[in-house]
């Protein structure tokens, strides 16, 4: 009953994560922002993090056998330290991104008003999902739900960082763009800590 429930919950966060991964990708390909494609990688890998939960919630329900004696629970923690893998995978290749536009200088473009509207509304779909997981890992005493609650809240102030940038960027100061990315790989990493 427990797994289902929390196979249940994952299956709408997964959902809602396809959704503004589908946004943000749309926005970072025609902007070229390096802050929203963070902000992307960090919405894909909830949306991952979700499929590979899902899998592990099961195995991880489990009952005792010859090789597990007390059981499976522990696969939803190693679920977490996945988590926390990926994350670490995507913070480094943020930071190598954003070397490599400071040292070429490049410029994202200017983002449409369509575009930044878009790009808020996943912020919104984010504190749903943050507020529905993180309640339903309480009531399910599920740590695989609880971390990934903590890791999309980061993704609520990373997708805060990419959309000042898009409106840095409309006012002139594209420059920015790759620093803001720096700060996004520095939420991206303390999400990591957080979790493990």
């Amino acid at each position: 009953m427990r797994v289902r429930a929390v196979r249940r919950t994952l299956a709408v966060i997964l959902v809602a994560n396809l959704v503004v991964v589908a946004v943000k990708i749309a926005v970072a390909l025609r902007t070229g922002s390096l802050s929203v494609l963070g902000a992307t990688v960090e919405s894909a890998l909830d949306a991952m993090n979700n499929v590979i939960a899902m899998s592990l919630v099961s195995i991880a329900a489990l009952g005792p056998d010859e090789d597990h004696p007390y059981g499976h629970d522990k696969f939803e923690t190693l679920g977490a330290l996945v988590i926390v893998g990926f994350l670490s995978i995507s913070c480094f290749e943020l930071v190598r991104n954003a070397v490599a536009q400071l040292a070429e200088r490049q410029l994202p473009a200017a983002a449409t008003p369509v575009e930044l509207v878009l790009l808020g509304s996943t912020a919104f779909v984010n504190v749903f999902v943050v507020w529905y997981e993180r309640r339903r890992g309480r009531e399910l005493a599920s740590a695989l739900l609880l971390a990934d609650a903590a890791h999309t809240g980061g993704d609520i102030f990373v997708t805060a960082l990419a959309f000042g940038s898009l409106l840095l960027t409309r006012a002139g100061f594209g420059f920015v763009d790759p620093w803001l990315a720096l700060v996004v790989a520095g939420v991206i990493a303390f999400s990591g800590y957080q979790i493990l």
